[in-house]
């Protein structure tokens, strides 16, 4: 765990590899991501923290809250951008 802590910015993939290069220890890439879940160590995708499930606060007048949604399409060999404003 001490490796993965003074590499933050390293993947798992990076990290088993690095070991195996290194001769510290043998491990395959699912091997060092299931380590690194268990213990909580992926810095990029940081799970949020458990709390009272704050929602979206509710609007007092018209248009103060907005939501959009962005899809991206590949129809026929191009990317088509779908935006929808429900």
């Amino acid at each position: 765990m001490a490796y993965a802590k003074a590499r933050p910015r390293d993947g798992y993939r990076r990290l088993a590899w690095m070991k195996v290069d290194e001769d510290i220890v043998y491990l395959s890439p699912s091997t060092a991501y299931r380590i690194l879940d268990r213990h909580d160590l992926f810095y990029r995708w940081k799970r949020p923290e458990l709390g009272d499930g704050e929602r979206v606060p509710e609007a007092s007048y018209p248009d103060e809250v907005w939501h959009i949604d962005l899809m991206y399409l590949w129809v026929k060999g191009r990317w088509y951008f779908l935006v929808n404003h429900p």
